[in-house]
């Protein structure tokens, strides 16, 4: 490669849009894993040509041994979870109860395993400008999420309501079922950016940093995640601890940083006003501090039922496979089911799709369906027109909403009647127009869902059209492409996807033991960070800082379903575990 490190600084801070899923319709694969792939070629084709010496030793030979554990046991686990189905097939849209979730699950570790030697072939050279480059890439990504934040918080629910109960998710598509996808990236990236302010030597960098920090602490409130403001609050303690023993304060005394005293107390003011303005502004964060008792009983109850999927002592040892959860909690706790489905199938060279309801629960019906993202305009009346086939009478809701992922706005539903019939039915659906003012053209989806439960319906030519102008704004209708540009869409219910703790998600996904090696590979990160801390920087506090909080935020969180942080966490672990010139007999 001609800049072979460029990477280290390039992939951090594309990281928060390196999954496009909401418009492409992958689920198991997306951008990042084109992204670490084409860099693990790149960089294996450089060994090839030179391999620099001992650069396997700066990992040392306890986390090397820790490291290849877990990634072959997760491999293990995930070939276990493969080949117990009978439903393999290789497709860029398989979903979340199909074989190759275990992969979606597993993949954060064997592309960290991956680009460990390029990562130790740079710490070789110079762990200073490995560090620094992988913090300037953090904290350029976290800007970078930053600008996404405030485009979605301007254009759903505007920047400054705080009682909508309305929560930031930017391009984390990860986040359509839920989860704490921006949680993680959040927790893991802002120590660095404390780590520019402290580092900042001149008033110009301050005063970028100190502008970056302002913005951030927005981006996390405004995620009015309470798991997030927990794993924060460790990483803040770690960085004063860490800056507090290392005495890197002390020059602040010197008369050329006298000024950034005064500056830094001015911030802080600054920033405690505008917590206190977000989350007292507005009644959405004070209804959820006083649902917090009644919110802890459900996840409680949750994770007692997620641990009853562990039924034998071998699922108790060896978990009951990657990516198997969703499937195996919707079949064991009926009235928490998947709420929906949808498959592309194939009749006499026809592409359709069979759309599923909820197997049982009524009051599931119409929250999720299969949906395709568009842009809605204002003041224009839209048909819905598909071919539908079913083999019961059912009712499906058909609907635009002004949307980003989650949370839905200015809907126009329409429920309509399917008969009974093995002939396909043409269906042409207005919809009624908009139950609130929409401001201006703004993202939205197109979703279709079923209301019965126990219940499908195959769908084919789906096409949504500007009454006047009869222009069709859908891509992929007659499902030729597959999957491509639909994805599973809704809202409000994601209890089934997630066990919202790291903990608990390790052990029902590989056991036991595989909870073991986890906590061995991540002490052993933890170790090399403590065995060095006379040498610490300002970047290696942060990374520390970085994965505290992200254990601290997995006791409320599930985090290796979202492949592309769990691997940023994964990185950040083994960058503090590697120090060069470290024999591999020094342990």
């Amino acid at each position: 490669m001609r800049w072979p490190r460029l990477w280290l600084i390039a992939l951090p801070a594309l990281l928060p849009i390196l999954g496009l899923n909401a418009w492409s319709g992958w689920v198991i694969f997306d951008e990042f894993d084109l992204a670490v792939l084409g860099l693990a070629a790149a960089s294996y084709i450089g060994f090839a040509r030179s391999w620099p010496q001992g650069a396997l030793n700066a990992l040392p030979c306890s986390a090397w041994t820790m490291l290849i554990l877990v990634v072959l046991w997760q491999m293990l686990a995930m070939t276990r979870a493969v080949a117990g189905s009978d439903s393999l097939q290789f497709s860029w849209f398989e979903g979340y109860t199909d074989p190759l979730n275990a992969w979606r699950v597993s993949k954060s570790w064997l592309y960290a395993l991956l680009l460990t030697p390029a990562l130790l072939a740079a710490i070789t050279e110079s762990r200073e400008r490995v560090v620094n480059g992988l913090a300037n890439g953090m904290t350029l990504g976290l800007a970078l999420l930053c600008a996404i934040v405030l485009w979605e918080r301007a254009t759903y629910p505007g920047l400054f309501d705080f009682s909508e109960s309305y929560r930031t998710s930017a391009l984390f598509w990860e986040m359509h079922i839920g989860g704490a996808a921006i949680d993680f990236y959040l927790v893991l990236a802002t120590p660095f950016a404390l780590r520019f302010l402290l580092q900042a030597a001149t008033r110009l960098r301050w005063a970028a940093a100190a502008l970056l920090l302002i913005v951030v602490t927005y981006v996390c409130l405004t995620t009015f995640s309470r798991g997030l403001y927990l794993g924060l609050l460790v990483s803040f303690i770690v960085i004063c601890l860490l800056q507090k023993a290392s005495g890197a304060n002390r020059s602040s005394n010197s008369i050329e940083f006298a000024w950034r005293t005064g500056a830094n107390k001015a911030l802080f003011i600054l920033l405690a006003i505008e917590a206190s303005a977000i989350l007292f502004g507005g009644t959405f964060m004070l209804d959820r501090l006083g649902a917090s008792q009644r919110d802890f009983g459900s996840r409680l109850e949750h994770w007692t039922e997620s641990a009853g999927l562990l039924k034998t002592p071998s699922d108790m040892l060896l978990g009951i496979g990657p990516g198997s959860y969703p499937a195996a909690y919707s079949k064991a706790y009926p009235a928490r089911e998947l709420p929906a489905g949808f498959a592309v199938r194939n009749d006499d060279k026809n592409a359709f799709v069979e759309l599923l309801g909820p197997a049982s629960q009524g009051r599931l019906g119409g929250l999720f369906g299969i949906g395709q993202k568009l842009l809605l305009e204002p003041d224009v009346k839209y048909v819905v027109s598909m071919d539908v086939r079913a083999a019961q009478p059912t009712r499906i809701l058909v609907k635009t909403c002004v949307k980003h992922l989650i949370h839905e706005m200015d809907c126009r539903s329409r429920v309509a009647a399917v008969q009974l019939g093995e002939d396909w039915q043409h269906m042409v659906l207005p919809l009624p127009p908009t139950g609130g003012p929409i401001r201006s053209a703004r993202p939205g989806w197109l979703s279709i869902s079923l209301i019965s439960p126990g219940r499908s319906i195959e769908i084919d030519n789906v096409d949504l059209l500007e009454s006047k102008t009869g222009t069709s704004l859908l891509v992929n209708g007659a499902f030729s492409q597959g999957g491509s540009r639909w994805l599973l869409t809704g809202h409000r219910y994601f209890v089934p996807w997630h066990t919202d703790n790291l903990y608990l998600e390790a052990t029902i996904d590989v056991g036991l033991v595989g909870l073991v090696l986890y906590l061995g590979f991540f002490l052993r990160a933890l170790i090399g960070q403590i065995h060095h801390r006379a040498s610490c920087g300002v970047e290696d506090r942060a990374i520390l800082a970085a994965v505290l909080g992200a254990l601290a935020l997995g006791l409320f969180n599930s985090l290796f379903d979202v492949a592309r942080v769990a691997f940023a966490f994964i990185i950040l672990c083994i960058l503090i575990a590697a120090w060069p010139g470290v024999s591999q007999n020094s342990d």
